[in-house]
């Protein structure tokens, strides 16, 4: 009588750290299937110069919105020579996307 093994075969799971190989896609799936990003890696931000309508090439990039515009209006007022007031950084918060 020849005996055949009874295991089951497993399926093979890709881990998420390679279905989401850049840091901005890689999350965990929830038990209600909605992606969220982890704690550890937030997707960050990030401005250009050009989005903006000068001829530079700075990107300024930051944790959260906040944190460009911080780093923005300096910028604006040492390269540009342009002081950022309310109605501009309203639509400049438009321009900024993930990075």
């Amino acid at each position: 009588m020849v005996q055949t093994s009874h295991f089951r075969t497993q399926h093979t799971r890709v881990p998420a750290r390679r279905l989401y190989s850049s840091p901005l896609r890689r999350a965990k799936v929830c038990r209600t299937g909605t992606m969220t990003p982890t704690p550890t890696e937030a997707i960050m931000k990030e401005l250009t110069c050009r989005d903006v309508g000068f001829d530079c090439d700075a990107v300024v990039t930051g944790e959260s919105v906040d944190d460009v515009m911080a780093q923005a209006g300096p910028h604006a007022k040492e390269a540009h020579g342009v002081d950022v007031t309310p109605e501009m950084a309203g639509q400049i918060r438009t321009l900024i996307r993930d990075a």
